[in-house]
């Protein structure tokens, strides 16, 4: 038998290729260059600014928040007071006199009804004159109400009426 010989292509040489160093010198130079002072006084100016950026958003935090309490505070307080008002209107609306006019003469009977009991107590008798006239002091707002009727409903009439086709 006979050797069989195989032969081998070459194999490339590897090319050489020229990187540049490391820059570790950079890297070193500027963890050197953070503890200068010039550095440190740069890091002091800005935790100086950071904590006048806090402060004045702690501020304004503190402000908003007496503000919303002092606005809330009114706002209950007004309620109370219309609550107030509403009990002593509903007191005094709860009961109240009836005037009873009849067909013929000048004798009115006046009752008391409480609205909350539904009970009726007899009052005293009255000139109708005088209890029907109470409001004559009041301003006369009945031509007041129909002039502002008729202008309210001059609105709604169609702004061709009057002109002749």
């Amino acid at each position: 038998m006979r050797a069989v010989t195989v032969n081998r292509p070459h194999l490339r040489q590897p090319i050489r290729v020229q990187r540049p160093a490391p820059r570790l010198s950079a890297v070193r130079a500027n963890s050197r260059a953070s503890s200068t002072p010039k550095s440190w006084h740069r890091e002091r100016r800005r935790g100086a600014i950071a904590a006048v950026i806090v402060a004045l958003l702690f501020g304004g935090l503190l402000s908003g928040y007496a503000i919303h309490a002092r606005m809330s505070e009114e706002a209950k307080r007004i309620e109370t007071h219309n609550m107030q008002l509403a009990r002593a209107t509903a007191t005094a609306l709860g009961k109240g006199p009836v005037l009873f006019v009849p067909q013929f003469g000048d004798t009115c009977r006046r009752r008391w009804i409480d609205n909350a009991t539904w009970m009726m107590r007899d009052g005293d008798a009255v000139d109708c004159e005088e209890a029907a006239n109470w409001h004559t002091k009041a301003e006369d707002r009945q031509h007041k109400v129909e002039q502002r009727l008729d202008a309210i409903s001059k609105t709604f009439q169609p702004r061709t009426a009057g002109k002749s086709e």
